[in-house]
Order: structure tokens, then sequence, then C-alpha cells
């Protein structure tokens, strides 16, 4: 929402193949980054 550039596909891929769980670090990235 902020930034609407790749850092938040980046953050996706991350969260998807590190924690596994997408939601948190969607939240994480439209409430932080």
């Amino acid at each position: 929402m902020s930034n609407g550039g790749g850092e938040r596909i980046n953050y996706f891929h991350f969260s998807y193949r590190d924690a596994n769980v997408p939601s948190i670090d969607f939240w994480f990235d439209q409430g932080g980054r």
C-alpha cells in the first residue's frame, strides 16, 4: 500500500518459502513496510 513495488513480492516469497505463513508476512508488509 505504501511501497507498491517489488519488495512486497519479495516478502511474500520469503514468507512462503521460510515461514509457510504468507498471512503474517502480508500483514507485516502492509503495516510495517
